[in-house]
């Protein structure tokens, strides 16, 4: 019991007021940032663009979570869409495999037979796995974020509707606890396993078939990854960000943006190549 108490104790302890035009501490209103959250605001105050203002103490200071600029504006206003659109592309593929029967899913498969092609197998897996692993840790983070607030309104904003006077996603039912946890962990499981079967299919496509419509839909999906990484970024830290929800939250999400997703867009890079390697103009 007394272990109980001193860890509250010191997790109480490392929660501060929030404070604007402060230190980095009280605009995570943490004592003790992880070092991906610390990355994550400072890369945040690069997006807001070479503005310096002042404190209460004089002290100069670039965080003002009241100034936002363009670039930050834009991703919060277009993140959501922007994570949405993976999720859209399963939706759509769904359709295709039980409504028009077309098989999609798992038509191929994710390696070509060969000494040859162990260095383009192994290039190509590694995107895929890195993929998944991205869209794992997408999941599990919205996932604490959304049940952090033990309430059933789906959020798909990484900071809260009330910075920026947004409409609030429609209220469903007041919930606490477990079942938050469970509605939302069977939604975002679900959500993950169609993600994955998509990334499959195209990785598939590009790397089996050389299929050159998948290959742009697969440098789209880059790209948006790469986008959504930033929106996330930009919503750490103030009383309004992820962290307010759910810390593991706000962790997971600036791991994945600082981490993760440069490893997918280098791997992702790396497997076109691969998919069509020097010599396929040659054969071709």
């Amino acid at each position: 019991m007394g272990n109980v108490v001193c860890g509250k104790r010191r997790e109480e302890e490392r929660v501060v007021a929030y404070k604007n035009r402060g230190e980095i501490e009280e605009f995570m209103g943490d004592t003790q940032p992880y070092l991906v959250e610390v990355l994550a605001v400072r890369i945040f105050l690069l997006l807001q663009g070479n503005r310096w203002t002042t404190n209460e103490k004089g002290n100069i200071t670039r965080i003002d979570w009241t100034y936002e600029s363009c670039p930050v504006t834009w991703l919060r206003d277009c993140g959501p869409a922007l994570r949405a659109s993976l999720l859209l592309v399963g939706i759509y593929m769904l359709i295709l495999e039980f409504f028009f029967d077309l098989r999609i899913f798992f038509n191929h498969e994710v390696h070509i037979d060969g000494w040859s092609m162990i260095p383009a197998n192994i290039t190509v897996n590694t995107a895929l796995v890195l993929w998944v692993f991205d869209i794992g840790m997408t999941c599990l983070g919205f996932c604490y974020l959304n049940a952090g607030r033990g309430d059933l309104r789906l959020t798909v904003y990484s900071t809260k509707a009330e910075l920026r006077k947004r409409l609030d996603p429609l209220y469903c039912m007041r919930v606490i606890g477990t079942i938050a946890w469970l509605v939302y962990a069977v939604l975002f499981f679900a959500i993950f396993v169609l993600c994955a079967f998509v990334m499959h299919t195209v990785f598939a496509q590009v790397y089996f078939r050389q299929n050159y419509y998948f290959a742009a839909l697969l440098g789209v999906l880059t790209l948006t990854s790469v986008l959504t990484g930033l929106a996330d970024i930009v919503s750490v830290g103030s009383p309004w960000g992820i962290g307010e929800s759910s810390r593991d939250a706000s962790a997971l999400l600036s791991f994945r943006a600082i981490v993760v997703v440069p490893l997918v867009t280098w791997f992702t890079i790396c497997s076109v190549f691969a998919s069509w390697p020097p010599s396929f103009c040659e054969e071709c």
